[in-house]
């Protein structure tokens, strides 16, 4: 499937191209469907505190920045996803944090706390067990990408236009970091980041 690489790139670029399948999948809408991953070579990893387990989130949004996971095999949001239940005893909890991370371009579903509650409803058909915080059930998400108050809707004409625009690159090669000096909420309201303040 791979030619002429390391074991290591054969490794990611197979995982990449899993989840790939698998968003397929599950689609549930015309948009594109992308996920942009970073890495960072010499990465690192530590355990996973009690208090790490707090940013856990099963629901992600257009734009969340989350840590990854960084487990091998499938985790819980994985296998109730599949409706996997005999599969149940080979569920892998993350147990560690790394420097890698992505961020997710496609639109939330129409209901609150869709996922989280589809799996709380399969995991209580499916198992006797009590839920417990650590399970680390979802991601972590530590990020927003910055944008338009109205993409955070369910559908945005103008989102699903600049997400397929941004589905024809496959990789970002550089990302640079801006501070701005000037008035904030002047330029949140001019880009239309905030509703106007006055």
């Amino acid at each position: 499937m791979v030619e002429n690489t390391t074991p290591t790139e054969d490794y990611v670029r197979l995982n990449k191209l899993i989840h790939s399948m698998e968003q397929q999948n599950v689609r549930y809408t015309d948009e594109p469907l992308i996920t942009a991953t970073f890495d960072f070579e010499n990465s690192k990893t530590m355990p996973l505190e009690n208090e790490d387990l707090m940013f856990f989130r099963i629901d992600r949004c257009y734009g969340d920045l989350c840590m990854g996971y960084n487990t091998l095999g499938k985790h819980w949001i994985e296998i109730a996803g599949g409706d996997e239940k005999e599969r149940i005893d080979e569920v892998r909890i993350q147990k560690h944090l790394s420097s890698e991370g992505y961020m997710i371009f496609r639109p939330s579903f129409e209901e609150p706390f869709h996922l989280t509650d589809n799996f709380v409803n399969w995991y209580k058909k499916n198992t006797d067990e009590k839920l417990k915080l650590d399970m680390a059930l979802g991601y972590i998400v530590v990020g927003k990408l910055v944008m338009p108050i109205e993409w955070n809707t369910v559908y945005c004409e103008h989102r699903a236009k600049w997400t397929a625009f941004l589905s024809k690159f496959k990789t970002i090669t550089n990302v640079e970091q801006t501070f701005v000096d000037d008035n904030i909420v002047d330029i949140l309201n001019e880009s239309k980041m905030i509703n106007e303040i006055n």
